[in-house]
């Protein structure tokens, strides 16, 4: 019998990967809301988290 690969990793990586960009867009709408924008706050914020998920994806699931 073969070794099936852990079936819950790629909804760990999905989960990793979609947290710091939620993350992200309310701690920009909330800077944004203290500026004035925040709609384009919670944009920026957004990609930034994208950007950071990506990196803990990377580091996290390296061996892949």
């Amino acid at each position: 019998m073969t070794e099936r690969p852990p079936t819950r990793r790629a909804a760990n990586a999905g989960y990793l990967l979609i947290s710091p960009a939620i993350l992200g867009a309310a701690i920009g709408f909330g800077i944004g809301a203290l500026l004035g924008v925040p709609g384009l706050m919670a944009i920026l914020g957004v990609f930034i988290g994208l950007i950071g998920g990506f990196f803990l994806v990377h580091a996290r699931f390296r061996d892949l």
